[in-house]
């Protein structure tokens, strides 16, 4: 049996770019997006990724956002809003980061007044220095 040009084999069409007589009732799609649920992780992460970026724990968070939205990523098509949104959240909580923790690093470093500074504040709240409060 010989097939005309214009008719598609089961195996070939898609459900969401079909015709009525190819698809479910009212012609809607039989089957839900792709990757909606990476999209929702990238998300979600890139949120809690900004909110730990000011104490400096957001790398966890944003790295798992950043993989979650390369996982969405498909051949020809978009990135979802949502991975989109992770992606620049995560970034932006990257930089902060890495930004605090230099600026940390350059003070403790270069600025003895600093860590004076820090164990006044430990005496002042535990009642010993920072010393003792690390060894114990």
């Amino acid at each position: 049996m010989e097939q005309q040009p214009n008719q598609q084999t089961p195996q070939d069409w898609d459900h969401w770019n079909s015709n009525a007589s190819h698809s479910s009732y009212y012609n809607q799609p039989t089957h839900e997006p792709y990757d909606q649920g990476f999209a929702s992780a990238s998300l979600i992460l890139g949120v809690f990724a900004i909110f730990t970026s000011l104490w400096g724990m957001a790398i966890p968070f944003a790295s798992l956002s950043l993989l979650f939205a390369s996982l969405c990523r498909r051949k020809g098509k978009k990135l979802p809003t949502g991975a989109k949104t992770g992606s620049i959240l995560s970034t932006v909580s990257l930089v902060t980061t890495c930004c605090i923790i230099a600026y940390v690093v350059y003070m403790i470093l270069y600025n003895p007044a600093f860590l004076e500074q820090i164990n006044s504040t430990c005496q002042a709240l535990y009642g010993m220095d920072l010393e003792q409060l690390l060894n114990r």
